[in-house]
C-alpha cells in the first residue's frame, strides 16, 4: 500500500470509487476528500477535514438530525470504523 495511503481506511488513490456498497461508497468519497484537502488522517478516526465535510454536507442538510452536533459525531464516527454510513 502507497504510504500516504495507510491512514485511509476506504481511499487508497483511485480514481474511480472500487466499491460498489453504498456505505463504503460514502465513505470512500468523504476520504477522497479529505485528502485532497492535505488532511492529516489518523487510522480509523475521523479527520478534521471529514468532520467538516459531514457536518457541512449532511448534519446541517435537509435531514439534520434532531440530536446536537457532539452527538452526531460520536454516531458518525462509529458508522465510519464500522464502514456503514446507515444505521440498518
Amino acid at each position: 500500500m502507497n504510504k500516504r495511503f495507510e491512514n485511509y481506511s476506504f481511499f487508497k488513490g483511485e480514481q474511480d470509487c472500487p466499491f460498489k456498497d453504498d456505505d463504503k461508497f460514502f465513505w470512500w468519497r468523504v476520504e477522497r476528500y479529505a485528502f485532497e484537502n492535505n488532511d492529516a488522517k489518523e487510522p480509523n478516526e475521523l479527520s478534521e477535514t471529514m468532520c467538516a465535510y459531514l457536518r457541512e454536507r449532511h448534519y446541517l442538510g435537509d435531514n439534520q438530525p434532531s440530536e446536537d452536533w457532539n452527538v452526531a459525531l460520536k454516531r458518525y464516527t462509529e458508522m465510519y470504523r464500522n464502514g456503514v454510513w446507515s444505521k440498518k
